[in-house]
């Protein structure tokens, strides 16, 4: 809603949804699905379960994208630890 000089002025509705889009767009959920998202829910009760699928959907990309950088994790710490074994190993030899 504008005011009379022009000035948007957001309601808290309107800032729940535009955190929930800045939600699911930071997720990875493409820009379509986003919209049919928002559309749904002013459809109304009759597409709460097409809904629930979408977001339960989405929670499982999330967590399989959190399982695979805990993975990358593991393998950077593991090539670190090599690395600062050859650094130590570095040393010893220069201080022989």
């Amino acid at each position: 809603m504008r005011d009379k000089n022009g000035t948007r002025h957001f309601t808290e509705e309107d800032l729940q949804w535009l955190d929930m889009i800045r939600c699911l767009k930071n997720t990875g959920m493409h820009l379509d699905q986003i919209k049919n998202f928002v559309d749904s829910t002013y459809k109304g009760q009759g597409t709460l379960d097409q809904r629930l699928e979408l977001l339960k959907g989405q929670v499982e990309k999330i967590e399989q994208t959190i399982l695979e950088q805990q993975s990358y994790i593991e393998q950077i710490n593991k090539k670190i630890n090599v690395l600062n074994s050859e650094k130590e190993t570095s040393k010893a030899k220069d201080n022989e």
